[in-house]
């Protein structure tokens, strides 16, 4: 993938023989066992084995959750993939994704149900979830209270002027907008509490000057569950950006995830935790070190593979071991082998 920057199985075909030493297999050989792969392995939980096993392996501390999503058409078909991301290191890392096959933006009851299926496998109390302007909505604000995640949401135009001014004191929006445009400050933001009913959870209205030179409006207005200094909630909502660098990666910029040739919704699935690992692959060399590092050297070693970056041997074993007992070490890494198991044994990070 990352010699041919691209996720298309029928491109990544010739480039197989020379990763694997075996430059001399029919490259049609090649591609059928990659085909293979998908088509014997999409029905279960491997894929959340490998993102499990990556996050565990990497030990990531990261305060921050991003969400947002990609759509495009292939075949007549559209796919629209949402996706729950961690920004680490100023990089937002998916960890948990569905393809909610249709046009347009998603439910309030899409989102629910992506958040319900990540949190069996994820402890994500506590963290912090950032989102554009499409993901607003208040019974999905009381979700997120009700699981104990806080957010900071950009909100969508005028909405919720009316109820925000309604259910608050002090100035209007409408007033908070012209005291933040008339400042000199470059970044001038204020900040009020408010509810959105009036027996609902105390939230908190940030305006501030849009930092963005492109933005189509001048000012930002940005929904948050925390209590804290306008300014800081301003520097939490920037760090979303970081998620379009993930899609500009997956798409026409990076790997052509929208040319990849795998019919069904499960396989497609599947292919994403490998790229997964890819984003992984610059902080993998400082885990060298570690017990689960060495595992995984160890993993490597029996199954013939030569000396690699650990990112490459986890894709290696994925794709060429699997067939021949690796499902069952993949998920021993992640100290589970059962999806019961993996769902009552949350990973933390």
């Amino acid at each position: 993938m990352l010699d041919k920057r691209t996720v298309c199985i029928n491109k990544l075909k010739s480039a197989v023989g020379g990763i694997i030493d075996k430059p001399d297999t029919k490259v049609q050989s090649h591609y059928t066992r990659l085909i293979r792969f998908f088509r014997d392995h999409s029905s279960g939980d491997l894929w959340i084995h490998i993102v499990r096993c990556g996050l565990q392996l990497l030990q990531l501390d990261s305060r921050y959750l991003a969400l947002d999503g990609s759509s495009w058409q292939a075949g007549g078909v559209w796919q629209h993939y949402i996706n729950l991301c961690i920004v680490y290191r100023g990089v937002a890392i998916p960890i948990f994704w569905t393809d909610l096959a249709k046009q347009g933006s998603s439910s309030i009851a899409e989102r629910i149900t992506l958040f319900d299926r990540a949190l069996k496998y994820f402890v994500l109390r506590g963290k912090v979830l950032l989102a554009d302007r499409e993901y607003i909505g208040v019974e999905w604000f009381n979700y997120l209270i009700d699981k104990q995640i806080d957010f900071v949401i950009c909100s969508r135009g005028y909405s919720y002027f009316a109820l925000i001014d309604e259910f608050s004191s002090g100035r209007t929006v409408e007033e908070m907008i012209a005291k933040a445009m008339r400042s000199r400050k470059a970044n001038k933001a204020v900040s009020k509490a408010f509810r959105l009913s009036e027996d609902g959870p105390t939230l908190w209205i940030v305006v501030a000057k849009n930092p963005h030179p492109q933005g189509k409006e001048d000012f930002m207005i940005l929904v948050t569950s925390l209590d804290q200094n306008a300014y800081i909630t301003v520097a939490d909502y920037l760090k979303r950006w970081k998620i379009e660098h993930c899609f500009r990666q997956l798409n026409s910029n990076g790997f052509d995830l929208e040319k990849m040739n795998l019919g069904s919704v499960k396989r497609r699935r599947l292919l994403m935790p490998l790229w997964f690992w890819l984003t992984l692959s610059p902080w993998l060399k400082d885990s060298r070190t570690t017990r689960m590092s060495f595992r995984l050297k160890l993993m490597a070693a029996k199954a013939g593979f030569t000396e690699r970056s650990l990112c490459s041997v986890t894709v290696l074993i994925v794709f060429y071991k699997v067939p021949s007992g690796c499902r069952s070490l993949l998920p021993t890494l992640c100290e589970k082998s059962d999806e019961r198991q993996v769902a009552t044994d949350r990973l933390s990070f």
